[in-house]
C-alpha cells in the first residue's frame, strides 16, 4: 500500500482479525488505485486551486450565500442571489422538521434502519465547507495523495511549493522544486519557484546545522554562484520562443523587482502568439486573469484580441462579456 497507508495502516474502529486481514489490506490498495486515477487527480486539483483561493480571499458569506460585496452585482443577481436564501431557507427548516406521519414511521420501522441513518455521512454544505479557518491544512489532505499516488502528475509538485511556501516549510519547498525538476523538468511553474525558494532562503531562512548544510547544498545546485539575475537571464535566453516560459520568468523578475512589473506586462503583451500553440495561450490567459502581472481588463482584452487572431475558432479568446468588464472597473 501506499505511504499514507503505511503511516495510518489501521481504520479507526478496525478489530485485528486473522481472517480479515487479506481484505482489509485489499481495501487499502484498493483506495490507493482510486486516488491514483485521473479523475481523482483532477477533482483534487480544483479543491487544491479553491482552497488556495480561500487562503488568498477568506469565504466571506451574507445569509449563507454569495461573496459578501453586495456592491458588485446587478439588482437581477442580487434578487436570484435573495430567491436562492429563501429557497435554502425553507428546505432547511423542512428538513428540521419532518412530517409526523414520517416521524411515527421512523419509530417503528426498526433498529437496524436507525443504526444506518446514523452511519450515513452529513450532508455536504458548501458555505461550511467554505468557512474553514485553515484552508491550507485541508488543501494538504488532497495534495499528500497526489504527491504519494500521482507524483508524475503535472501540478503535484507546483501545488506542493505554493502550499509550503505560504507555511514557511523551507525543506518542503525544496522538495517539491526538485521532485518537479525529476519528473517535468520543462514545467513553466518551476521558472518562478525557484526565485521565490532563493528569495526565502536570502530573507526568511532561519535554519542551522544541518538542515543549513542540505538547504545550502541543494540551493548552489538549483541557482549556480546564487546569483539569480544571472539564472534568470539565461533561462530567458534558453526560452526567449516560448510564451509560458517567457510569462513565468517575467513573473519571477516582477516578484524580485516590483517596479518592473509594467515592462514585464508589456513584454507578454508584445509576445509573437503566432509561434505559441492554443494550450500555451490559454495558459497564460488564464493566469493574468487570476491576477499574475497585475494587469487591467484592457490589458487583458488586449491578449485576447491577439490570441483571437493566432486562434479565431477557439471559444477561449471570446471578448470579455460587458459583466466582468464593470465588476473590473467597480474593484479598480
Amino acid at each position: 500500500s501506499s505511504g499514507i497507508n503505511a503511516e495510518w495502516p489501521l481504520r479507526p474502529g478496525y478489530s485485528m482479525r486473522k481472517m480479515t486481514l487479506r481484505a482489509y489490506i485489499g481495501l487499502l490498495r484498493l483506495e490507493d488505485s482510486i486516488r491514483a486515477q485521473d479523475f481523482y487527480n483532477q477533482a483534487a486539483e480544483i479543491a487544491i486551486k479553491t482552497y488556495l483561493h480561500l487562503d488568498e480571499k477568506p469565504y466571506e458569506a451574507i445569509n449563507g450565500h454569495g461573496t459578501g460585496n453586495h456592491d458588485q452585482i446587478s439588482e437581477k443577481e442580487r434578487k436570484k442571489l435573495e430567491s436562492k436564501r429563501r429557497k435554502a431557507a425553507a428546505k432547511k427548516k423542512q428538513n428540521q422538521d419532518p412530517p409526523k406521519n414520517d416521524q411515527k414511521n421512523k419509530n417503528t420501522s426498526g433498529g437496524a434502519n436507525q443504526n444506518e441513518n446514523e452511519n450515513l455521512p452529513p450532508p455536504i454544505n458548501g458555505d461550511e465547507l467554505a468557512k474553514t479557518e485553515h484552508p491550507l491544512d485541508e488543501a494538504i489532505s488532497f495534495l499528500d495523495h497526489l504527491r504519494y499516488l500521482s507524483p508524475d502528475f503535472a501540478p503535484t509538485h507546483n501545488y506542493a511549493f505554493q502550499i509550503y511556501h505560504r507555511k514557511g516549510k523551507l525543506l518542503l519547498m525544496i522538495q517539491s522544486v526538485l521532485r518537479a525538476l525529476q519528473h517535468h523538468p520543462d514545467d513553466p511553474a518551476v521558472l518562478l519557484h525557484i526565485p521565490q525558494l532563493h528569495t526565502y532562503v536570502k530573507t526568511k531562512s532561519e535554519v542551522s546545522g544541518v538542515a543549513k548544510e542540505i538547504v545550502d547544498a541543494k540551493m548552489s545546485e538549483l541557482v549556480p554562484n546564487g546569483n539569480i539575475d544571472q539564472w534568470i537571464s539565461s533561462q530567458q535566453h534558453r526560452h526567449s520562443r516560448s510564451l509560458t516560459h517567457t510569462f513565468m520568468l517575467s513573473c519571477a523578475r516582477a516578484y524580485l523587482y516590483p517596479e518592473t512589473v509594467e515592462e514585464e506586462r508589456k513584454r507578454i503583451l508584445n509576445f509573437d502568439t503566432t509561434s505559441s500553440d492554443l494550450k500555451s495561450c490559454i495558459y497564460v490567459l488564464e493566469h493574468l486573469r487570476a491576477g499574475k502581472l497585475s494587469p487591467s481588463m484592457p490589458d487583458i482584452e488586449t491578449f485576447i484580441a491577439c490570441c483571437r487572431e493566432t486562434y479565431p475558432q477557439s471559444t477561449a479568446f471570446s471578448p470579455v462579456p460587458p459583466e466582468e468588464r464593470s465588476r473590473d472597473q467597480v474593484n479598480s
